[in-house]
């Protein structure tokens, strides 16, 4: 759908409450794994 961010789009990033940015990773390749622990932190810090 339109507007909307799906995960063959690349990378999903982590929005905060007011919708503002607060992480992204950017991975050299698709079959690269993220680093979890980086993107489980990025979420600990909002909630």
């Amino acid at each position: 759908m339109p507007g909307q961010i799906s995960h063959r789009d690349g990378p999903t990033p982590i929005v905060d409450a007011e919708g503002k940015l607060a992480y992204q990773q950017l991975v050299p390749e698709m079959t690269t794994e993220p680093d979890y622990e980086a993107v489980l932190q990025a979420v600990r810090k909002l909630i």
